[in-house]
C-alpha cells in the first residue's frame, strides 16, 4: 500500500514524468495497516526533480491515521516542490502540502513550496476551517503572478460536499456547499481578471457545478 513510499521503485527510474498514488491503509488482507507517510514519498521523488511533470499524490486516498498502524510517527510534512522545475500538474491534500502536522496552522506557504513551472494546482481535502490560510495564500499567488507565469487553473477539492436530494450516489450528483462557494467568490473574480480558471472538483477529474 505504499507504506514505504515506493522508494525503490521511484529511485530506480531514470526520468519519471508522471506519478499517481492513492493511499489505502490496508496492507495485507485487511490484517496489517500502514498509514500514509508523505515524507517517504517526498524523499524518493526528490530523485526525479529533473523530469517529474505530473504529481497526483493521495488527493483521493486515505490521509488520516487508521488507528491500527503501530509504526505511525508524528507527521512532519511533505516538502518543497520549488526545485521541481518540470512540474506542470499537482494534486495533493492541502494540509500535506502546507505541512500542517498536528497544528492548525501551516509551516509553509504556497509561494515557498510551488515551482514557477506549475500550470495546474488542485488543493484536495479542503476543510472550511482552513479558509483563512488558503485564501491568503491564493491571493498572494495572484498578487505575484509573475512568479507563476504558466499558471492556467486552480481547483479546490472540498472534503464535504452536498448531495442532490433523491439522487443516486454518483459523482455528478454532488455539489459544493453554498458557504464554500460564497467564500471563494472574490477569489474566483480575481482569477478571471488575471486569466486564471478557478473551480471545484471531486476526486480530481470530476469538476463540480456551483449552481
Amino acid at each position: 500500500n505504499g507504506g514505504n513510499g515506493f522508494a525503490e521503485y521511484i529511485t530506480s527510474c531514470a526520468n519519471l514524468e508522471i506519478f499517481d498514488y492513492q493511499h489505502d491503509d490496508t496492507c495485507i488482507w485487511s490484517e496489517v495497516y500502514r498509514d500514509f507517510c508523505p515524507l517517504l514519498f517526498y524523499n524518493a521523488l526528490c530523485s526525479q526533480k529533473h523530469s517529474l511533470r505530473e504529481l497526483r499524490l493521495n488527493n483521493n486516498g486515505a490521509t488520516g491515521q487508521s488507528g491500527f498502524d503501530e509504526d505511525t510517527t508524528e507527521f512532519i510534512g511533505f516538502g518543497s516542490l520549488a526545485e521541481f522545475h518540470q512540474l506542470r500538474e499537482l494534486r495533493m491534500p492541502l494540509r500535506r502540502l502546507l505541512q500542517f502536522g498536528s497544528s492548525d496552522q501551516p509551516k509553509v506557504s504556497l509561494l515557498e513550496v510551488l515551482p514557477p513551472s506549475l500550470e495546474f494546482l488542485n488543493l484536495a481535502h479542503y476543510h472550511e476551517e482552513d479558509f483563512e490560510v488558503v485564501s491568503k495564500d491564493l491571493q498572494t499567488m495572484l498578487a505575484q503572478r509573475e512568479r507563476f507565469p504558466n499558471l492556467k487553473r486552480i481547483e479546490i477539492q472540498p472534503y464535504v460536499l452536498v448531495m442532490t436530494p433523491g439522487a443516486i450516489v454518483h459523482s455528478t450528483n454532488f455539489r459544493v456547499q453554498e458557504s464554500t462557494q460564497q467564500s471563494f467568490l472574490p477569489f474566483d473574480m480575481a482569477c478571471r481578471e488575471m486569466g486564471v480558471q478557478f473551480g471545484f472538483s471531486k476526486e480530481g477529474n470530476c469538476r463540480l457545478t456551483t449552481e
